[in-house]
């Protein structure tokens, strides 16, 4: 441990030179420069003080005079060495007790929420003929802005009547459409009961009717070619009879005659056949084919007709559906904007007008304006949650986090005491404006509860609790000085100052804890005992 003597200085010290200076000016100014040599701190040696008392021996007139100013220059500090604190020099007690460790900073008021008002209502036909006043505190539910609500009244008569209109419209047209559908059901079955009667007809004709005369018509020939065959016979038999006189001549001719009107018979039968066969059954075939095919191609043509025709009534009704909605749309939409013309807060709080453009002018919103949707026209900060927005040094952000206490001063009302958290560290340095270099954090503090008589905008002085010790030492800030990487304290022994090695645990604003080298009670100096001393000026007298 390293011993300085004390620095000589100070306004006591001064005054007690000056009056010994002006005891000896008259009669010994040689002594009295002879003595100021003594006076340096290098001279307060023994050897020096040896020197002084054998130059008092040779010339003891002349050096009496100095040696008593010496000594008594001498004594003063000596005297004040031994008494306490060393001249010029300001200590501090080392304390001990309960240690917070905290950052004080000063903020901001703010709303926690702000809460922006503009026109909800389309387009820019909202026209203002009512404002809140600017400045005015105003509860949840109370009127801010009110715009004209005549147009939008006529909006909801005029939707209403269309709205009318289009439901009678649309019951029109179902009771069309179903009239349509019944009469489609009608005109469907008698095309349907014609296809089956047609399909019908050609079965007879293939099968049945026609079968028949044909099979007739197959019958008669061979009939007929049976009667011939018998006719023929006959003639044949009675030929012989003719020779022999069984019979006359007249009935032979007959016998001809029947013969003849059988193969005239004959060729009726098959011509009739041949005729059917190739020419009438065809025919009634292909009419009844053709038929078939008509009666099948109408019933198709009759159900595309009928779809058409109650598609046109489906969409009739669907015409008159749409225009029901758009009515009823229109008048939602006028209520909306009716009920749009009242804007009311939100949250308590107090008004703020915003700066419009109305044109080229930008001013404030004011009775009269015509104003556009989503315009902002007014800022309600909601006052019953506020916050302090202020910020930290870049050296100092590491001692802050999310949830610290904070106590809170607000300049307005310096009785009011304050508690809050903090919620927000930023995450981007910001660089100090004034001072190039020196950078600091953004910090918000959340205030607990609410507080009626705060404003957004209010001076705020915020201290971050960091660490509380229990039991600590500590000592002023100016009492540690660096020495090579350690840090010194210098304590005071006998009115001078020691070097003393001290350990130094956490700070704040004010002062250091030292968790080493220091005892509650010991005096430290506040000043650096190996700075310049300063210079007091001559010793000479006045």
């Amino acid at each position: 441990m390293s011993t300085f003597p004390g620095v000589l200085g100070g306004e006591r010290f001064a005054r007690i030179l000056l009056q010994l200076r002006l005891r000896v000016a008259g009669a010994a100014r040689s002594a009295a420069a002879e003595a100021r040599s003594w006076t340096r701190r290098d001279a307060w040696t023994k050897e020096s003080l040896r020197a002084m008392a054998a130059a008092a021996r040779r010339r003891p007139g002349r050096v009496a005079l100095a040696v008593g100013a010496l000594a008594a220059i001498v004594a003063v500090p000596a005297m004040l060495l031994t008494s306490g604190d060393p001249p010029g020099v300001s200590t501090a007690e080392v304390r001990g007790g309960v240690f917070r460790v905290s950052i004080v900073e000063a903020g901001t008021l703010q709303a926690l929420r702000s809460v922006t008002y503009a026109s909800a209502i389309q387009s820019n036909q909202a026209k203002i003929v009512a404002l809140a006043p600017e400045g005015k505190l105003v509860q949840k539910g109370d009127l801010l802005i009110l715009f004209d609500s005549a147009p939008f009244e006529e909006e909801i008569r005029r939707s209403q009547a269309q709205l009318a209109q289009a439901q009678a419209d649309l019951a029109k047209a179902r009771e069309d459409s179903k009239l349509q559908v019944i009469q489609n059901q009608e005109d469907l079955a008698v095309a349907r009961q014609k296809v089956e009667h047609s399909d019908l007809e050609l079965k007879d004709v293939q099968e049945g009717k026609g079968r028949v005369r044909e099979e007739e018509a197959a019958a008669a020939v061979a009939n007929a070619e049976r009667d011939l065959q018998k006719a023929v016979g006959a003639l044949e038999d009675l030929k012989p009879l003719l020779a022999e006189g069984f019979i006359t001549k007249q009935e032979l001719e007959r016998a001809d005659q029947v013969v003849a009107r059988a193969r005239d018979e004959l060729t009726l039968a098959q011509r009739r056949r041949d005729s059917l066969v190739k020419f009438s059954r065809p025919l009634e075939l292909s009419q009844a084919r053709s038929e078939a095919t008509l009666t099948k191609e109408s019933l198709r043509q009759l159900e595309s007709a009928a779809d058409y025709r109650l598609q046109q009534k489906k969409a009739a009704v669907a015409a008159a559906e749409s225009r029901i909605e758009e009515a009823a749309s229109k008048l939602a939409l006028a209520r909306q904007q009716l009920a749009r013309t009242e804007v009311r807060a939100d949250v308590p709080g107090i008004v703020v007008y915003r700066d419009v453009y109305f044109g080229s002018e930008q001013r404030k919103p004011q009775v009269g304006d015509q104003v556009w949707a989503n315009q902002p026209l007014l800022i309600l900060p909601d006052i019953s949650k506020m916050v302090v927005e202020t910020r930290v040094r870049e050296t100092d952000i590491h001692k802050v986090g999310r949830n610290q206490g904070v106590k809170v001063r607000v300049q307005a009302y310096p009785d009011l005491r304050l508690t809050g958290v903090v919620t927000l560290v930023g995450t981007l340095a910001q660089e100090e404006k004034d001072r190039r270099g020196a950078k600091f954090f953004g910090v918000t503090i959340q205030l607990d509860g609410s507080e009626p008589r705060l404003r957004p905008g209010m001076t705020a002085q915020v201290e971050i609790a960091v660490e509380e010790r229990p039991r600590a030492l500590y000592v002023p800030l100016p009492a540690v000085f660096e020495r090579e990487g350690r840090s010194v304290c210098y304590l005071v022994r006998r009115g001078r100052l020691q070097a003393q090695d001290v350990v130094t645990g956490p700070s704040n604003q004010d002062f250091v804890v030292i968790e080493k080298g220091l005892r509650e009670g010991d005096r430290v100096a506040l000043r650096d005992p190996e700075a310049p001393p300063t210079d007091f000026g001559s010793m000479t007298s006045p």
